[in-house]
């Protein structure tokens, strides 16, 4: 009903957009011609994106695209002056004469000094590119070139994204894989290839991984933070819009090889291969161009975890830690990508195609010891599994110019697809509840397991836990379980829009866009979980299975002489020892013995999977299985209006709106309640649809008061629909005083933006970049609990049979409104005008400050005193603090020096105070600990052999640690320790 009623809109507005063509085509001027041409540089041949392409003496003009090339329509017939202008180079004046059948090429001169020609760097050539493109753009933007992605390339795209101002990185294993654009966590920011939205890669949130997506296929980055109307509105944060390489007028080839060190566990395993090339072909109509990548890196980790709980002394509430685990996280990626590209240019028309797939293959391994003191346990976990990630895209572009009018109709079609799955995962667990006896386990004011030293004055570091543990020889086999999951999306999108220039006043030029885009797509989410409980019989099927098999094997010596099948009550944990385990320097020898993942993998896997409850196989978990499932379609329809009015030479204003319409409909499980190993007593599918539409205005303007410097000032309405695990109907109703409720119907988050920027620049300077912004958010989701205490509480939507004084258990839109502002800071620049060598140095620093202010929910319940202590009413006991994931500052420094075939770059990032975790209490919010990352690339071009080159690039130089610490106690609460990689390998581009 709902994709009818959307794609009959689609239909109406097809049809508007080809009357609207009809009417203008024959309305306009049949005389008027269309310019086209590129911008190249004279010395090198390569083009120059970004250059100002405009009539002399009009407002009439383009910018060229990543290509070089640009395209001014509605021009008079007769020779025309082009005034050409591009930052680092001289303006030129050129006469076009449109009776000439060669294509309009314009070679800019670098400027010189003193009449001595300059060579510019290869750095320094990257850098110009990306600030013409920031000067050209009408809003504020952040730009990574294609010569500074394909010279010195990072290890993915978000590691190439995360050195814009602005931005900060989420990490697995020290690699950026998520971003984080002005405090704003990834589920809020949009993710696009070529303009098409990727589909999340997370099982609960809107986030993609970019991890996966090799910079080597890249032609540019884009990241768009005051969002634009012909840009979908659900990007609180901003837009990162990756641009894939195309092929040049001349043929290309490009093979890298290389292998890398991984400092953390002394290993060169690592390798990568890729290769890609490119031509263009029928007189230059037609482009391919192909890319592969291959790859294999070590992202190991090792880990401290120390949770925090909050105790109530005589005179005030503290923190301490309640227990801690020492880990190891053996991470081995297997990346696989490639990317064709294929264009093809008419005289007035261009069809551009491409498709793209990325893949991940995951071995992970990881190995826990926790100590606990307040019951006295020491307990070991593995958990082994793959996780097999893949992405792939497919597009259809079209753009169109009408000859002798203003107007070019564009669109296309694309599909987009990703898929996690875990095909086969374990984890085993093995505990002694008697291993914590060095110290004593007192009470404090009436509080069990609260750990205190001999003096009975302080508690203990969590780093201090290791020195309980004297005694494991008691450990048994706690839990075995096994494990899969499968998260696939895919989404259909068509877009149309047309173009149309036309100039109502002298002074007064209008470039209107209107669009309109569907889009579908289909999620799900399955999750299967069987286990078992070994301690809890002594009779336990289990161990009579793995006694059998360690027979077979031969190897009843290593189950210990004191233990007997049918005496003890689990299963001893000494022969799933790894007895080849070093730790190497992990916190001086901490972690001292672990699980074996290829002996506890095949020993689960020999017992059987069953559904009966009776205990002898590992039981099918109905909880962690069938209530974490869903499954739903989106559908989306969404048209703009995009008018670019240019009045005069120095003002521009983009007055506009977006309205866009949703529906989603998602599938979940209810259910009454279980036991551990008992069948629900109901188990219900719910289905839920709702809809939403939005009218989102949005106002830029740029001023450029100078030739020198330009003002850009913002205002937006951009949107975040909620995560898709909030979105699914579920519940547990284990009682008619308790239910653990997810509403369906939370509204989307809503943000109000503003964002002010001051640019200076000129071929001394490069780019001085000031800008502010401002954000107002609506609706964030949090978790708050919400009880009946009126009939008109007990909703509707409820399942049956709750009553007055019942408690509801879950997440509501919040009312309380969040504030997020910062400034940001940016300066590019190289030194071409300094004599000799001092040529080859290029800098560029960019800081952002980041502040944000909101109110968390956070309803308590006031009861009775004994013996009913029923809820009589609530209190509002709301507190403040900053969103998850914003940073208070963040600083991105880069030098670089090239001179002749030389060339080495040398960065520094800084993040300091990321605000990581949340609670009602004061005393456990947590932030991230100054963060400091130094890397440096090297390159020497082989003079002898053209083309070739060798390289050398490290990360993490100091051996920085991720580590997050109480605000309260000082302690740490999680740290992560990657070390130093290295890669060195070598290339060869033709």
């Amino acid at each position: 009903m709902y994709m009818q009623k959307n794609l009959n809109y689609l239909n109406s507005f097809i049809v508007t957009l080809i009357l609207f063509c009809s009417i203008n085509v024959y309305a306009n001027d049949t005389h008027a011609v269309t310019i086209t041409g590129k911008v190249i540089d004279a010395l090198t041949e390569e083009p120059l994106p970004g250059a100002n392409v405009r009539i002399k003496d009009t407002i009439i003009g383009d910018a060229t695209d990543i290509n070089g090339e640009f395209s001014i329509s509605g021009v008079s017939e007769g020779e025309i002056t082009l005034v050409v202008s591009y930052l680092g180079f001289l303006t030129q004046e050129v006469i076009y004469n449109p009776d000439s059948s060669e294509p309009l090429i314009i070679r800019l001169e670098q400027e010189v000094i003193e009449g001595e020609a300059v060579v510019v760097s290869v750095q320094a050539q990257g850098q110009r590119e990306a600030i013409n493109q920031q000067i050209a753009s009408n809003t504020a933007v952040n730009v990574v070139s294609s010569t500074k992605i394909q010279e010195l390339p990072e290890a993915n795209a978000a590691e190439a994204v995360g050195r814009l101002p602005g931005v900060t990185l989420q990490r697995e294993g020290g690699e950026g894989n998520k971003v984080v654009i002005r405090g704003l966590s990834p589920q809020f920011n949009k993710i696009a290839i070529e303009g098409v939205s990727l589909s999340s890669t997370d099982a609960g949130n809107r986030s993609t991984d970019l991890s996966m997506i090799s910079s080597f296929m890249l032609d540019g980055i884009e990241v768009t933070k005051a969002a634009l109307p012909n840009q979908e509105a659900d990007q609180i944060g901003g837009t990162v819009n990756f641009k894939l390489r195309t092929a040049p007028d001349n043929p290309i080839f490009d093979v890298l090889m290389q292998g890398g060190y991984n400092n953390l566990l002394q290993e060169a395993r690592d390798y990568k291969l890729v290769a890609s090339g490119g031509q263009r072909f029928l007189n230059k109509r037609l482009g391919v161009y192909a890319n592969i990548d291959f790859e294999q890196i070590n992202r190991s980790d090792n880990i401290v975890n120390a949770p925090h709980t909050e105790v109530f002394t005589s005179e005030d509430t503290i923190a301490v830690a309640s227990n801690v685990d020492f880990g190891v996280n053996t991470r081995i990626n297997n990346r696989y990508g490639g990317t064709v590209v294929l264009d093809y240019k008419l005289d007035n028309t261009l069809f551009k195609f491409f498709g793209m797939y990325n893949q991940v293959n995951e071995d992970q391994v990881t190995q826990i010891e926790n100590i606990n003191p307040g019951v006295r346990s020491y307990n070991l976990t593995l958990q082994s599994q793959e996780e097999e990630l893949a992405m792939g895209t497919v597009s259809l572009e079209f753009e169109h110019f009408f000859e002798g009018a203003n107007l070019k109709v564009f669109g296309g079609a694309s599909y987009n697809f990703s898929e996690t799955q875990v095909p086969n995962g374990v984890q085993m667990i093995v505990q002694d509840l008697n291993a914590v006896t060095t110290l004593p386990v007192p009470s404090l004011d009436g509080r069990d397991g609260v750990v205190i030293n001999e003096e009975g004055s302080a508690f203990l570091a969590p780093l201090e836990f290791t020195t309980l543990v004297n005694d494991v020889s008691g450990a048994l086999v706690n839990r075995a379980v096994s494990f899969e999951s499968e998260l696939f999306q895919d989404q259909y999108t068509i877009d149309l829009g047309l173009n149309y220039q036309f100039q109502p006043a002298d002074q007064v030029l209008v470039d209107l866009e209107l669009g309109g885009k569907y889009k579908t797509r289909e999620r799900s989410f399955d999750y299967t979980q069987f286990r078992n409980e070994l301690t809890f019989t002594a009779d336990n099927a289990l161990n009579q299975i793995w006694y059998d098999e360690v027979e077979r094997l031969g190897r009843l010596d290593e189950l210990g002489t004191d233990w007997v099948l049918g005496d003890d009550i689990g299963f001893p944990y000494a022969f799933f020892l790894d007895q080849n385990f070093s730790s190497s320097d992990f916190f001086n020898n901490k972690l001292s013995q672990v699980l074996d993942p290829e002996v506890v993998e095949e020993f689960i896997n020999l017992v059987p999977r069953t559904f009966d409850g009776n205990g002898n196989g590992l039981q099918y978990d109905y909880n962690a299985s069938d209530l974490n499932d869903y499954s739903g379609s989106e559908d989306y329809f969404a048209f703009y209006v995009m008018p670019v009015v240019k009045i005069g030479p120095k003002l521009t204003l983009i007055p506009g709106f977006r309205y866009e319409r949703n529906e989603t409909d998602y599938i979940g499980i209810g259910t009454g309640g279980t036991g551990l190993w008992e069948e629900p007593v109901t188990l219900n599918e719910l289905n839920y649809t709702r809809e939403n539409d939005f009218f989102l205005p949005m106002l830029h303007v740029r001023y450029d008061l100078f030739h020198w410097f330009d003002i850009k000032a913002s205002y937006t309405e951009t949107l975040s629909r909620p995560d898709f695990n909030l979105l699914a109907p579920r519940y547990t109703q284990s009682s008619p005083t308790s239910l653990v409720w997810n509403n369906p119907d939370y509204k989307p988050i809503e943000s109000d933006n503003y964002d002010l920027n001051f640019s200076f620049y000129n071929n001394k300077i490069g780019l001085l970049s000031i800008g502010g912004f401002y954000k107002t958010i609506r609706n964030f989701i949090f978790q708050d609990n919400i009880y009946l205490l009126e009939e008109d509480d007990i909703l509707d939507i409820y399942p049956d049979g709750l009553v007055l004084g019942a408690t509801v258990t879950g997440f509501i839109n919040n009312p309380n409104d969040a504030t997020l502002y910062g400034a940001e800071l940016e300066w590019q620049s190289n030194f071409w005008f300094l004599p000799g060598a001092f040529q080859g140095l290029v800098f560029g620093v960019n800081y952002t400050y980041t502040y944000s202010e909101t109110k968390y929910p956070n309803t308590i319940a006031v009861r009775a005193g004994f013996p009913t202590f029923a809820i009589t009413g609530t209190e509002d006991e709301s507190y403040t603090a900053r969103l998850l994931d914003q940073p208070d500052h963040a600083l991105n420094t880069t030098l670089g020096f090239d001179y002749k075939g030389f060339s080495i770059r040398g960065s520094m990032r800084f993040q300091a105070g990321i605000f990581s975790g949340n609670s009602p209490f004061e005393v456990l919010l947590q932030d991230t600990d100054a963060l400091t990352l130094y890397d440096i690339s090297v390159t020497q071009r082989i003079q002898s052999l053209e083309g070739l080159s060798v390289f050398l690039n490290a990360s993490n130089i100091s051996e920085s640690i991720d580590q997050v610490t109480n605000q309260n106690s000082g302690w740490l609460t999680n740290q992560n320790f990657y070390g130093l990689t290295a890669q060195v390998g070598v290339r060869y581009k033709l």
